[in-house]
């Protein structure tokens, strides 16, 4: 089984020059936006702003940023074929890195254009109430990171990042080998929600969005967020994975039997939770007349009928016959009855009867899943935050009623 490598980082080597290029056209920008604001009165200021182009600057960013992503795809692209064993068809190859560059080169256009003149405005509004001159303020807007380094490196990181991502992602299409995609984060507290949500996923088709609406990382700029591939079941085309097969002989060797599934290390929880579905999946914890019950990788119990998924009643809850009966049902009490009838004690989704070590044992095994885990410090999480919320809410009710008094009290004393 052969194992292929990619590495993200290379999405990185061509940043320092175009942020260096970006860096250039931002300042040059800046300042002849400041030197027409120096030539005008500042009450004049906003009619000048309204008049601007900043379609300029958007076309400026636009033609430094255009062939270094278009470069960056088709490297992309062509290492993803290459690391594969697949054919490069580089006239494709340019072709589909032309059209990329010139479609998120539009984008980029509309994008930089737009938010230039927000924040251009939101500086001349301020300098307005200030009382600031427009020397001043022109002084002001051309020393902004607005124009400076930082926003430089942030767009140039970013459009590499997305256009090397894009090509590795279309090169794993056009192979023919790789059928599934997963999203891997950085797995650290600072990880946003919506690529926490993206990673939790899983592996899913190649053509698939992710939750957050992307086809691949970068989500935002800033992400750390990488891609990763399967052939689901043969091989994959990131770095820093862990093949996990199940099927090997004595000597470690992976047998023909199985496939292999390549996972990032990064996500070791992906890792974990592949052991663990196929552990359960060899020693389900029922296993009676043709009815299975194990732990999938949400960590969920799955239920199967010779082979076949059983859909529960009521999802995977577990009740006791006391449960039933305390309910006061005639239907539960009846159904309390039979269970009890044939020797168990608890039952699944109104479906499946246990004996109480079944019971207990699903249970335990689903408490101590990572997925499991995972939902309870979200659930935490979200609690903290509804705790945050409502002590915001009374401290803001607080302040709110004790001005209501005192503006009370001074219209009484007068």
């Amino acid at each position: 089984m052969r194992r292929f490598k990619y590495d993200p980082a290379k999405a990185q080597k061509h940043a320092p020059r175009l942020a260096k290029a970006l860096r250039k056209v931002l300042a040059t920008e800046g300042a002849k936006i400041a030197a027409q604001l120096r030539a005008v009165a500042k009450s004049e200021a906003d009619d000048l702003l309204n008049s601007m182009d900043f379609g300029a600057i958007g076309n400026a960013v636009g033609k430094a940023v255009n062939p270094v992503i278009e470069a960056a795809h088709a490297q992309a692209a062509t290492d993803a074929l290459v690391q594969v064993g697949a054919a490069v068809d580089v006239r494709m190859v340019n072709q589909q890195a032309v059209a990329y560059a010139e479609e998120r080169g539009a984008e980029l256009v509309t994008q930089i254009a737009d938010s230039t003149r927000d924040k251009v405005r939101a500086l001349v509004v301020a300098a307005v109430e200030n009382g600031a001159s427009s020397f001043d303020l022109a002084d002001e807007i051309e020393g902004a990171q607005l124009f400076g380094a930082v926003r430089a490196d942030l767009i140039a990181s970013y459009e590499l990042g997305q256009a090397m991502s894009q090509g590795n992602l279309q090169g794993w299409k056009d192979s023919g080998v790789v059928s599934g995609k997963g999203w891997a984060t950085a797995g650290d507290e600072i990880v946003s929600d919506g690529c926490s949500m993206n990673e939790q996923q899983g592996i899913i088709g190649i053509d698939e969005l992710f939750q957050s609406g992307d086809s691949a990382p970068l989500a935002h700029p800033m992400c750390r967020c990488s891609l990763y591939g399967a052939e689901i079941g043969k091989y994959t085309t990131l770095s820093g994975l862990e093949k996990f097969n199940p099927n090997h002989d004595e000597k470690g060797r992976f047998t023909s039997e199985g496939s292999a599934t390549f996972v990032s290390t990064t996500n070791l929880r992906a890792v974990e939770r592949m052991k663990l579905a196929h552990e359960n999946k060899q020693n389900p914890i029922v296993r009676r007349g043709g009815i299975e019950v194990k732990i999938n990788d949400k960590g969920v119990p799955e239920t199967t009928k010779n082979g076949e998924i059983v859909p529960m009643n009521y999802g995977e809850k577990i009740v006791s016959v006391k449960e039933l009966r305390d309910t006061k049902s005639a239907s539960n009490i009846k159904l309390a009855d039979a269970v009890e009838a044939k020797g168990f004690t608890h039952i699944m989704g109104s479906k499946v009867p246990l004996h109480e070590s079944e019971a207990s044992a699903i249970m335990d095994a689903v408490n101590k899943h990572p997925a499991t885990k995972e939902r309870k410090a979200e659930a935490d999480k979200n609690a903290e935050r509804m705790k945050q919320h409502d002590k915001e809410e009374a401290e803001y009710k607080r302040h709110y009623n004790s001005i209501i008094s005192a503006m009370t009290l001074n219209g009484r004393s007068k």
